[in-house]
């Protein structure tokens, strides 16, 4: 593509692609052959910018200007869609406040109160107390930054985009009646999965509360087919907020406030020291925990992330 762009004039020249003198950071992608450092072979600065969209048409999932001598590229493994660690919903998607309106992700601060899922299968108030992972959108137009997502849609309307490692509250090809408080044995069926394990056919809960704003506080959620699954890609960020239920709905989905770990109950437990500093800060400062939160994994998420590779197996640890 650069030797067509200007005519077999220029060539491409790599500066760098695997590392082995250690002069990255512990987890860039230069020890896993998937990044590279380039120029053109002139080193004219004023070629980066269409080196960097040819770079972009080619399929790098990240380019940017790394320093003003060249351009990183890098390519992210298909189990790490959204961040090096972490799972996400698109930053496009809405929850839901209390009274029924709706709010982007990128609008929701530690604090706020929304809307999440009980154990009963019942739309509760709920309040967010950090974020497992926070990736704003790119100002830079230099930058191209878009994400991969799984984009499931229900045949009910509603379309929720995730991260495949992120756990969703669904239930595997089943032909329910109607609710899923209509019995235990229901409730029972219905578990958290990673997201790239729903297919067509498979049920997930959700609940339209967006078609009545004043009456669907403690509704029951309803399970509703899964209509497509599909691969997608946006440019808006990605978040994971973390609310004190450990659940959220989002898009009118009732999904996990959690990813990378197959255990939505121990993810919720590892996260209990968390919930407790958090109420103890609350009981003696109106203000809440955190309210500015950092970009990417907070530092107990990432803990927990690193400690769960080292002890868990790939079945229940999936980056």
């Amino acid at each position: 593509m650069v030797a067509e762009k200007w005519k077999n004039k220029v060539i491409l020249r790599v500066v760098e692609a695997w590392d082995e003198d250690g002069a990255h950071e512990p987890n860039s992608l230069h020890y896993e052959g998937r990044a590279v450092d380039i120029t053109t072979n002139d080193t004219d600065r004023s070629k980066y910018g269409i080196l960097a969209r040819l770079a972009v048409e080619a399929g790098f999932d990240w380019v940017y200007y790394q320093s003003k001598f060249h351009v990183h590229c890098s390519v992210k493994s298909d189990k790490s869609d959204a961040a090096r660690y972490g799972g996400c919903f698109a930053g496009d998607s809405v929850a839901y406040r209390p009274d029924g309106t709706t709010v982007q992700m990128s609008q929701l601060l530690p604090g706020d109160s929304i809307l999440s899922v009980d154990w009963r299968g019942r739309v509760v108030v709920d309040k967010i107390i950090s974020f497992m992972d926070r990736i704003p959108p790119s100002k830079k137009k230099d930058i191209q930054s878009s994400m991969k997502f799984l984009q499931i849609s229900t045949e009910n309307g509603n379309v929720l985009k995730l991260t495949r490692n992120h756990l969703l509250y669904a239930i595997k090809s089943q032909d329910p009646d109607s609710d899923i408080d209509t019995g235990q044995d229901r409730l029972n069926s219905a578990k958290f999965i990673y997201a790239e394990s729903v297919e067509v056919g498979d049920y997930v809960l959700e609940t339209h509360a967006s078609s009545n704003k004043t009456n669907f506080l403690h509704r029951k959620t309803k399970l509703s087919r899964v209509g497509s699954v599909t691969a997608v890609t946006s440019d808006n960020g990605a978040y994971a907020p973390l609310t004190e239920q450990g659940t959220i709905l989002v898009n009118g989905v009732a999904a996990s406030c959690y990813a990378v770990f197959n255990s939505h109950k121990i993810a919720h437990w590892t996260m209990a020291p968390l919930r407790l500093y958090n109420k103890l800060h609350d009981w003696r400062v109106e203000q809440p925990l955190w309210r500015d939160i950092p970009i990417g994994v907070p530092w107990y998420p990432r803990f927990l992330y690193k400690l769960g590779s080292a002890f868990f197996s790939e079945y229940m640890y999936q980056i």
